[in-house]
């Protein structure tokens, strides 16, 4: 059994997060968590547990820079991870 890191956006952050094209998230927080907690279900269903790691978007970029990747749903999936196991940025 894994425990998988997953990106929990703030409201007040979304739309913020949204504005980055290459994301490709939701048109709205509402949407975005139907979709997040469809998600984490499909990780227990596997018998996976998950953490939820709060994302500020000035720590995802600067990540990315660090990375030297786009900022993609791949992305901040990776940083949810690095941040879980007690990286910072």
């Amino acid at each position: 059994m894994a425990t998988v890191y997953y990106p929990k956006i703030g409201p007040a952050d979304y739309d913020t997060f949204r504005s980055e094209p290459n994301l490709n998230l939701p048109d709205t927080y509402d949407e975005w968590l139907n979709l997040s907690h469809k998600e984490l279900r499909e990780i227990e269903l596997v018998g996976d547990t998950f953490k939820e790691i709060e994302i500020n978007p000035d720590e995802f970029a600067r990540f990315c820079q660090a990375k030297r990747k786009a900022r993609t749903f791949d992305a901040l999936r990776q940083f949810a991870a690095a941040k879980g196991s007690g990286q910072s940025y």
